[in-house]
């Protein structure tokens, strides 16, 4: 019996920046989970416009049984407009679709930068609201990365601020199983 497809599309925070993918949340949870072959898409510096142009190359090759799509930092950082971003996303969820692929978001992990922040925490929402309209399940790594006491993101799993140290893939992978 052949196994199960797990495709991980994203960013550099999908990738594991700014280390080698062994330490990424995706090969934590391939640890985790041996019975599904699990791939590494993520791209540094990726939006879902870049995901959405590799799509056909990165993932559905493969015509995966399930897909974790993981962005939106980067358009925060290059300035895209919202509308872009969803009709970006929307295009990918619509492929993913058509090929009967399971779909998960992984809701963006925390920036300490505000104007970010808060471009983010609006894509989140649309993110939440998407799910619930496409009927799609959610990781949510941005809680998860939150200081619980100052509901900020945790410096401590964090090297700049916006990418993960290795503590904090650990903990992404961990929570993703």
């Amino acid at each position: 019996m052949n196994k199960k497809i797990l495709v991980a599309l994203g960013d550099s925070i999908t990738y594991g920046w700014p280390y080698e993918q062994e330490f990424s949340w995706v090969n934590t949870l391939q640890q985790n989970l041996s019975n599904l072959c699990i791939l590494n898409k993520g791209v540094s510096g990726d939006t879902f416009g870049d995901m959405l142009n590799r799509l056909e190359e990165d993932v559905l090759i493969y015509k995966p049984d399930y897909c974790i799509v993981m962005g939106g930092a980067n358009e925060a950082y290059q300035h895209i407009p919202q509308p872009v971003l969803k009709e970006n996303f929307l295009k990918i969820i619509k492929e993913l679709k058509q090929i009967e692929c399971k779909i998960i978001i992984g809701l963006p992990t925390p920036v300490d930068y505000e104007p970010l922040e808060k471009y983010l925490q609006e894509i989140r929402e649309w993110l939440k609201d998407c799910s619930r309209q496409h009927q799609i399940s959610i990781l949510d790594f941005y809680t998860l990365m939150l200081n619980k006491d100052t509901n900020k993101i945790d410096s401590s799993l964090f090297i700049d601020g916006c990418h993960p140290n290795k503590k904090g893939y650990q903990l992404m992978g961990q929570y993703a199983v």
